[in-house]
């Protein structure tokens, strides 16, 4: 007899290194999580800022300006009201994002929405923001 399973991996979790908690361990929040488009799985949406240029003679260039922009939609579900108030605190501070499925990229977001679930006690909520990426330096000891 043969049986099947399935595995999905929809945890994600938002670190801030510049808040310790205590014994050198940094603050996070950890939740369930779908995609921006209502289920589960990794999006990530890549970006090349660039335009095409048309030019005499028929000529068509390529002009790209910034290097490539990461981003991911996500939709944290059922956070706990302490972690809400750390979210929308976090809202603009450099902060390490991971996920399940190894993604890890450090970066911020800048206008998270926040959804309150009435039906549950204690009060938790869908939170849904973009996380971008951003590049800095890194020093390692």
């Amino acid at each position: 007899m043969a049986y099947n399973a399935t595995l999905t991996l929809t945890r994600v979790w938002v670190t801030n290194f510049a808040i310790d908690v205590g014994g050198g361990v940094p603050d996070n929040v950890h939740a369930g999580s779908m995609n921006d488009s209502g289920g589960y799985g990794k999006v990530l949406q890549i970006v090349q800022a660039g335009e095409f240029r048309n030019y005499a003679g028929g000529r068509t260039r390529l002009v790209v300006g910034s290097p490539l922009t990461y981003s991911q939609g996500l939709m944290l579900r059922a956070v706990p009201g302490a972690d809400v108030t750390k979210l929308v605190q976090w809202t603009g501070k450099l902060l390490l994002f991971r996920d399940t499925y190894g993604l890890k990229m450090w970066g911020s977001y800048l206008t998270p929405s926040v959804t309150w679930t009435t039906l549950t006690s204690p009060k938790v909520a869908d939170v849904t923001f973009t996380f971008t990426a951003v590049t800095f330096d890194e020093g390692v000891a």
